[in-house]
């Protein structure tokens, strides 16, 4: 535990990747998380990767996103990445901004991203930077950056991308993925048929 002499804490921003638990490891992510947020001080960031699941699944994580992250927290913004930014090992993976002691407001807005291009491409095993490549990270993290240091900060969403807006506490499973949140494109006539087909 990290503290001055006097008891103060002094840890005011995390940025952490949490070893990613084995399935039947006591072990979990969000443990890692909750160890790091008892350690803050209020109204300090912390930013974390986790697996997907971890912000989805039921049980003692539901339990844990309930009772914990968001009873004595602020959830600011999850972002869903490109599905190979560990590669070789598939684990598919979120950002997580949290501010630290301040329970969630129920009219408090959330910024939510899914960015599936981050400028780099699959080459021989390895990702690489490349000049062709899309960088939605790139396009997003002004708006992350901005929406943190002023949750009252807003922009017109991009549907499939990003998008602000409330967490839906009447959710039985609590999902709090963008992939719950953001608006999709109109399906055509002609990719309905092609996904049937």
């Amino acid at each position: 535990v990290y503290s001055k002499e006097s008891g103060d804490k002094i840890i005011t921003k995390v940025l952490m990747n949490p070893p990613f638990a084995l399935k039947n490891s006591d072990e979990k992510e969000y443990k890692f998380v909750q160890r790091a947020l008892d350690q803050m001080d209020d109204g300090g960031i912390l930013f974390s990767i986790l697996p997907i699941s971890v912000m989805f699944e039921g049980g003692e994580l539901k339990l844990w996103r309930q009772s914990k992250l968001l009873k004595e927290n602020t959830l600011l913004s999850v972002v869903t990445f490109h599905a190979e930014l560990f590669c070789p090992i598939g684990t598919n993976t979120i950002g997580i901004f949290i501010k630290k002691g301040v329970p969630h407001p129920k009219s408090q807005k959330v910024l939510w991203a899914r960015v599936l291009r981050d400028g780099f491409l699959k080459k021989k095993g390895r990702r690489l930077p490349f000049h062709k490549e899309k960088n939605e990270l790139g396009i997003i993290m002004p708006n992350i950056k901005a929406f943190i240091q002023n949750p009252k900060f807003s922009f017109k969403g991009v549907k499939e991308f990003c998008k602000l807006s409330r967490i839906d506490f009447s959710d039985p499973l609590l999902e709090l993925v963008p992939e719950a949140y953001l608006d999709s494109k109109p399906v055509s006539s002609r990719k309905l048929q092609e996904g049937i087909d």
